[in-house]
Parts: structure tokens; sequence; C-alpha cells
């Protein structure tokens, strides 16, 4: 597993997605082999050259073991490369409320040292603490859908940050129209540049499809072209694609 990063060359709006739940009847995402090669091919449509796997561990919906992880992963690698996707493996860890005793080595971001974590939404967790501790563990850590704790406050995620912790938003925030208190926080912590990654989190093709490009170019016109391209392909090519 690897690539020539030398041999990248992205299009005007190529990106890069780093969460998402394509690996079939592992969790709650794809359902099936046809449902990943139906994503794969929505991406596809989106210019989304690279996609980072990332199926929940030590979740309440996680109903497979890391080797089915794998198994699947390698039958879907020539599927989305018939897209000209090309695919990594990683995981999103759930941590409670204190880190379980799991082997985090066994679900690094393809190639690098990198893992993507999340926390209860409902429940206040020592997310600061936790963060710090797996940082000294070695790795470089990512939390996931940042914007869902509603208990971090701006200056906690200042405070991640100043710790080197990177921060991902989804996608479906940046563009949601629903709630507008909800997306003008979003976009306001995008401005303060605080978020590092966008990425779908992308489960099915109904409620909880693939995004991305919407986000692309609501960004683009928010925070300029090259802050946009940043959050969406050249930070997760620094990051991640280690060869």
């Amino acid at each position: 597993m690897g690539m020539d990063m030398d041999t990248i060359t992205p299009m005007k709006k190529s990106l890069i997605d780093i969460h998402c739940h394509y690996i079939y009847d592992v969790d709650d995402g794809s359902k099936d082999i046809e449902m990943s090669e139906k994503l794969f091919y929505e991406c596809y449509l989106q210019n989304i050259k690279i996609i980072f796997l990332t199926p929940h561990v030590n979740s309440s919906v996680s109903k497979a073991n890391r080797e089915s992880h794998i198994e699947k992963y390698n039958k879907l690698k020539p599927i989305a490369k018939k897209y000209n996707i090309e695919l990594f493996l990683g995981a999103e860890i759930y941590i409670p409320f204190r880190i379980p005793n799991i082997d985090f080595q066994k679900y690094l971001m393809g190639n690098s040292n990198s893992i993507l974590v999340e926390f209860a939404t409902e429940i206040e967790s020592p997310i600061i603490d936790h963060a710090y501790n797996l940082k000294h563990m070695g790795y470089e850590v990512i939390i996931a859908h940042v914007e869902r704790y509603n208990y971090l406050t701006i200056e906690d995620l200042r405070e991640l940050k100043t710790m080197g912790i990177y921060l991902q938003v989804n996608a479906s925030s940046v563009i949601k129209k629903k709630n507008r208190y909800f997306s003008k926080k979003v976009i306001q912590i995008i401005k303060a540049g605080l978020i590092d990654f966008i990425a779908t989190d992308a489960h099915n093709l109904s409620n909880r499809r693939p995004r991305l490009e919407e986000a692309y170019f609501i960004l683009n016109k928010l925070i300029g072209s090259e802050k946009a391209k940043n959050l969406l392909y050249y930070n997760q090519k620094k990051l991640l694609l280690k060869t």
C-alpha cells in the first residue's frame, strides 16, 4: 500500500476524503458491496480522488473485527480503481470516558502515524486530556466532527490546536441550512483557522451521502480558493499521504 506522491497532480478541485463508512456490513455505513460501489461512483462524480475508509471501532455500531475490515478493504480497492479512486484504510475510534485498552497501532490512517478519534456528543468527555495522552503515546491525533461536541468552547479548540491536535469538520455541517446558529458556529471556527480537514463522514446515499464538492464550493466563496483547497486536499496530503 502506498503511492508515489510526485505522480499526484491535483485537478482544479481534486478532493481527498479522510472520513467515511464505505466498507460494507461492518458498522452503520454501507450495507453491501453494491452500495459501496455506488458510493464510489458518487465520489467519482465529485472528483474525490483519494479516500480513507474509516470503519467504526470500539463503538456501539461496530460489528466486525480488524481482519474483516482488511478483507473487505482489499475487495473494494479494485472496484474503487475503476473510478480512478485510490483507497487507504483507517478507522474512526470511539474514545469513552477512559482511553480504551486497544492496540491503536492496528488502526492507523493509511501509512501515517495518525489516528482518527471520536467522543461522546451528549455526555461531556475529557477530550483535551485524552488528546494530550494519545499525542504523548506517539500518535498524530485527528478529532472527528469536532463541531458536534457542544461542550467544547472556541478556547478549548484553540488549546487543542496549540497542543498539535488536528480538527476535522463534516462537509454536511458546512452546508447545513436548517440550523442557522449551528452553521454560523461552524463557519466561525473555520474562518478562525481552527479546522484542518473537511470530510464527508458519509454512510449511505440518502440521508448521509458524500457532499464534499458542495462544501468545497461554499468554502471557496467564504474563505477563498487556496484555504478551501488546504481543507479539502493539501492538508490531507501533507499529514496522511506519507510513503
